[in-house]
């Protein structure tokens, strides 16, 4: 009384408020007097004086002080006004406000009283949250959601016990494991509260927080999924994502080289690269077009950020479509997002959705999955999200692979199934939002962080079109240098309308060669050969050929179709040949397919098929030729040029042999012919051991020819410009060398190709090359006494052990280029200074 006494008065007492008066009196009444009432009325009294003096600390402590195991409520309560107390100071302790507020939460619900409880809690999560005390957070975030639950409030259950699914968690697997448990149950039953009566969700799916989607890491290809080999048949590799973002430059030449070629040598003023697979890193400034009845596959990144182990099933893609209509009809936005069903049958109709049944997601891990979409109608497309059926792993549940996921075209997966029998699944969505590019060519750009226009998702629907398959026949994994293989090249057109204009572009056109003589597809040799029946009267051979159209190589090569016209649902086959490197080792060939629909579109005039294969070549035979002059008393012209010359030949066979492994045995020089448009070449000897000329293993030949001018030939021979000589010394049995592969191998060898980074469409001359040409041009008449122009083409063929010891027989060709006299030339590409520029001409 004395203490409340002397507060009453207020500013006319002299004395200080004596609140120890007050403690005192409490401190008898709960020791002495044990009576907690008067104990109670007495703090209530104290602390009401000790704040409107601004004692705060000394009211929270008085509060702190009268807490009790006996009464709950009564210490939640006390616990709430000293939370109060420290937050009113003039410093604030927030962090004991909050603190206290917990524990009044806990002692709220010990009594039972659930709402209140909430509420102190939830002024507690105000401070916790965003101060990066994850587990502060999830030990509140969980009582929320245990309270929300217990009072009915499911949807603020859901969201607390959805803050408990993030990416910052620390918690242990298994208590992630309970985390995620609650929230699909208590999630689960707000969903079937908002179903009602009628159990079907209407509205939108609900947004999940697991797994995340990397959406800017998003891909899109514009085409099918690689085709398996089929028999003996190997499809065009095409476009997939493991190399979709790799050497675009070189593909993007080699379309410029078949446009140009298509527009009689010169771009459209209007051309760009064409793209089938649009990624973070091309240009997605336009809308990607797509075709009715060609699939569209998009690969998504999930995430998933806890440490269990998440099943998926159901996944599928969730789009809007605006088809287009004639007429002045307002066409009516469909979508495929329906809560109740996996498959809405009106959406089916229009985009065939695929539908992966179940998806392993192991515990942080970061998954790809393809999901495939095909248009049956025209109009603009849109991808907005993934729909799934989240569900955690039964108890027991053994997670023994590494992710994985099954289904209608799934790929990957040999882990354990999850079964859904015994867990909690829901059903929603992740929505897909992709970010453009940085900006940052304006002052206003830059400050702002402001991003340009990414339109992957937005893709262009039109109307059918060709649609170009290609395979090959009997193609080898493996050649040896120089050996010439025969392939059938398939060529199907799988689309509803037909297509013309067919090309090929090869980043290497040295490899291969297309039969451009009417050479029948069954035709199943090598080269066109000749049985030799006069013995060694029928040894030498010369033909003439007009190369004025075959010598001109490059790199497009128009594909003859019959009619001009590939029609719907028709193949051709057409026989080509390849021919190993000269160089052994690995090595990788692209050729790019080009074709034009019949019927011309206004945003689409050509198509593109890619396919890359990889050959391993090994070293087989290595040539050197030189080249001398003849005696002197053998005849030259009057101009000084050689009339005459001597050929030393050296073959060495490189193969080694190997034991339990494919070797080569030995080879067998089955005809040297030359190509020249002044030369004939003679064999030296005349004896029949000639006719039987092999190389073993490591192994060195050498053979001396004869060289003669074309004026020492018989007068029924008549050379123009333009024509080559063909001249051909048979060992063993005759080739046609002027005719395919052999001649195509040859003009390949004598053209020298830029590299594919340097190619232009339109070729310029530079006033280096202008200068070189007038340097040759003054010393032309110095270089053309030693100067020959002669090719020597070394045909074998090669006795190959395979790993069972059977025997097989491969042909193949050798290029010599020879110059100059007294120069030593060798079949390896070596290309030396003083020849650097002399690439004109054969």
């Amino acid at each position: 009384m004395a203490c409340a006494a002397i507060f009453m008065l207020g500013n006319l007492s002299q004395r200080q408020y004596p609140h120890h008066y007050m403690e005192s009196a409490i401190t008898t009444y709960t020791q002495s007097c044990r009576n907690w009432q008067y104990a109670t009325r007495a703090s209530l009294i104290s602390t009401e004086a000790l704040k409107n003096r601004g004692m705060y600390t000394e009211a929270a402590m008085q509060f702190i002080k009268m807490m009790s195991e006996e009464s709950d409520l009564q210490s939640a309560l006390f616990l709430e006004q000293a939370a109060h107390c420290f937050i009113n100071m003039k410093a604030p302790m927030v962090r004991k406000y909050a603190f206290h507020m917990i524990l009044a939460g806990h002692r709220f619900s010990k009594a039972g009283q659930r709402k209140h409880a909430l509420r102190t809690y939830s002024q507690a999560m105000q401070v916790y949250k965003g101060k990066n005390w994850s587990l502060a957070e999830d030990h509140i975030n969980f009582t929320l959601g245990r309270q929300s639950h217990s009072l009915k409030q499911l949807e603020n259950a859901t969201a607390a016990f959805k803050h408990l699914l993030t990416e910052n968690s620390k918690q242990t697997a298994s208590q992630q494991n309970a985390f995620l448990r609650e929230y699909l149950f208590v999630y689960r039953q707000l969903l079937q509260q908002e179903a009602g009566e009628m159990g079907v969700l209407t509205g939108a799916l609900p947004e999940l927080p697991l797994p995340t989607l990397d959406s800017n890491a998003t891909r899109v290809l514009m085409g099918s999924r690689p085709q398996p080999p089929q028999g003996d048949r190997i499809p065009a590799t095409g476009v997939w994502f493991d190399q979709a973002d790799v050497n675009n430059s070189k593909w993007h030449k080699l379309e410029e080289l078949l446009v140009a070629s298509a527009n009689g040598g010169t771009l459209p003023l209007i051309f760009k690269p064409s793209l089938q697979c649009y990624s973070s890193k091309t240009e997605n400034r336009f809308n990607p077009v797509g075709f009715v009845r060609e699939p569209i596959i998009v690969e998504i990144y999930l995430v998933n950020l806890l440490k269990v182990p998440l099943a998926l099933a159901n996944v599928t893609l969730l789009w809007t479509f605006l088809p287009t209509v004639s007429g002045h009809d307002k066409p009516q936005l469909i979508t495929n997002e329906h809560a109740s069903t996996v498959k809405n049958l009106l959406a089916d109709e229009i985009i065939h959705s695929q539908v992966i049944e179940e998806i392993i997601l192991q515990g942080n891990e970061r998954l790809p999955i393809q999901l495939t979409l095909v248009p049956q109608q025209m109009g603009d497309l849109r991808i907005v999200g993934l729909a799934y059926n989240l569900g955690s792993s039964t108890p027991g549940f053994s997670m023994t692979s590494q992710g994985g996921l099954m289904g209608n075209g799934g790929v990957g997966g040999s882990g354990p199934k999850a079964s859904y029998v015994s867990t909690v699944y829901v059903r929603g969505k992740q929505k897909l939002e992709v970010q453009g590019p940085r900006l940052n060519n304006k002052k206003e750009e830059m400050v702002n962080k402001m991003y340009g226009p990414d339109r992957r998702l937005d893709l262009v629907i039109q109307q059918e079109m060709p649609l170009l398959q290609v395979s090959f026949s009997n193609f080898p994994k493996s050649l040896l240098c120089g050996e010439v293989h025969p392939i059938v090249v398939y060529f199907t057109n799988s689309g509803s309308s037909p297509l013309h204009r067919l090309k090929v572009a090869c980043s290497n056109p040295k490899f291969f060669t297309l039969s451009s003589h009417g050479e029948s597809p069954k035709f199943a040799g090598v080269y066109h050969t000749d049985n030799i029946t006069d013995g060694i009267n029928r040894t030498h051979f010369t033909t003439t050929l007009n190369c004025k159209d075959a010598g001109n190589v490059n790199r497009v090569v128009d594909i003859s179709i019959p009619n001009g016209i590939l029609q719907p649902k028709s193949t051709i086959s057409i026989p080509a040949w390849i021919r190993g490197d000269d160089i052994g080792g690995i090595h990788e060939v692209d050729f790019l397919f080009y074709y034009e629909p019949v019927q011309k579109m206004s945003k689409i005039r050509h198509r593109l098929l890619r396919h890359t294969t990889i050959v391993n070549t090994i070293e087989s035979l290595s040539v050197r030729a030189v080249a001398y002059r003849a005696s002197k008393y053998d005849s030259f012209a009057c101009d000084g040029k050689v009339g005459a010359c001597f050929l030393s030949c050296e073959m060495e066979n490189l193969s080694q042999v190997q034991i339990q492994k494919k070797h080569v045995k030995q080879i067998q020089i089955v005809q040297i012919s030359c190509a020249s448009p002044h030369w004939v070449l003679k064999g030296v000897s005349t004896s029949q051991d000639s006719h039987d000329v092999t190389i073993g293993s490591r192994e060195i030949l050498q053979l001396c020819l004869r060289g003669e001018k074309q004026s020492n030939l018989t007068e029924s021979v008549h050379l123009k410009g333009n024509t080559l000589l063909f001249t051909d010394i048979v060992l063993s049995s005759q080739i046609s060398s002027s005719k395919s592969p052999c001649v195509d191998f040859y003009y390949r060898s004598q053209t020298c190709f830029k590299p594919l980074e340097e190619e232009t469409v339109q070729k310029s001359s530079s006033n280096f090359d202008v200068s070189v040409k007038s340097i040759e041009a003054d010393l032309s008449h110095l270089n053309c006494a030693i100067e020959l122009g002669m090719t020597l083409i070394i045909l074998w063929q090669a006795h190959i052990v395979d790993e069972r010891g059977q025997d097989s027989v491969s042909l193949g060709q050798h290029h010599v280029t020879i110059d100059k006299l007294d120069t030593i030339f060798t079949s390896y590409p070596f290309v030396s200074f003083t020849k650097a520029f002399k690439f004109e001409g054969l």
